[in-house]
């Protein structure tokens, strides 16, 4: 079942914030089943991310969100 909606707001760990963000809401089995071991709690989509500039640094296995004014 899916459906489409708006998040008011939307804080990740490091006080990374936005506010009025579109939302999908999907099942997430088939991303279970294709990333055994990984856990998430949602996936961060466009919608959201357009609004940094997004650095991985993969030795650290880190993401940083700059804000992208």
């Amino acid at each position: 079942s899916q459906g489409i909606g708006t998040i008011p707001s939307i804080t990740l760990d490091g006080g990374v914030s936005s506010e009025m963000v579109p939302a999908t809401v999907a099942d997430t089995e088939a991303y279970r089943r294709n990333f055994r071991g990984a856990e998430f709690e949602g996936i961060i989509g466009a919608s959201f991310l357009r609004h940094f500039k997004v650095t991985v640094d993969y030795k650290r296995n880190r993401i940083y969100f700059h804000r992208d004014h």
